[in-house]
């Protein structure tokens, strides 16, 4: 499991709770002191406007889920020349900057790589947004998030003619790790249709 180092204190050295990383229900993945002495810190730069990120997971899903999870005031806020999107490291990432694929998706949401920053020093921020984590692994999703992945997909696809079923839920059935893993897919796909989802498998489609 990776770990995860950094955290966001305010002027008089208080760990922000509303940095730390959720993961599971009262679980966090944050290992930072709860108070620092600011007294003994040594800044190493300054940044003038910050938008807090949270950790950058190099894993795609996990980009997706949990890098991801803050940024759902992009649109309010990419394409300011003046703003920095900051991520800490998660474990192993260490210093590897953004993969090819992350830099892709973020340019989606109109945040360019330079815009993108990794703290990994003592840093101060003159104006930090620390917008609200929207997503926590195995355990919620704010439904007001699914507006960033359409935004995502709709520039990735494009417009369509296609008639479209309006929810889809991907299958897991047929992944190799669901034969040595076995969990309760099938009453989840049941659920889902339950609540008008059409299921699909992707490994059942031909890709080109």
């Amino acid at each position: 499991k990776y770990k995860m180092l950094g955290g966001v204190y305010s002027q008089s050295g208080d760990l922000l709770a509303a940095s730390r990383m959720a993961q599971e229900v009262d679980q966090f993945a944050s290992t930072d002191e709860p108070n620092i002495a600011t007294s003994s810190v040594s800044v190493k730069r300054r940044i003038e406007i910050g938008v807090y990120l949270g950790w950058y997971v190099s894993h795609h899903g996990h980009f997706l889920i949990e890098s991801l999870s803050r940024l759902w005031c992009a649109e309010k806020l990419a394409d300011h020349p003046d703003v920095k999107f900051l991520f800490h490291f998660a474990g192993h990432n260490r210093g590897k900057g953004l993969h090819p694929d992350h830099v892709k998706i973020l340019s989606l949401l109109s945040i360019p790589e330079h815009s993108v920053e990794f703290i990994d020093d003592w840093t101060t921020v003159d104006v930090l947004l620390l917008p609200t984590q929207a997503q926590s692994l195995n355990h919620y999703t704010h439904p007001d998030f699914a507006s960033l992945y359409q935004h995502i997909s709709g520039k990735v696809a494009g417009p369509s003619d296609n008639d479209l079923p309006e929810k889809i839920y991907i299958s897991r059935q047929n992944l190799n790790f669901f034969q040595n893993r076995p969990f309760n897919e099938v009453e989840i796909e049941g659920l889902m249709r339950d609540h008008g989802f059409e299921i699909m498998a992707p490994r059942r489609f031909k890709w080109n």
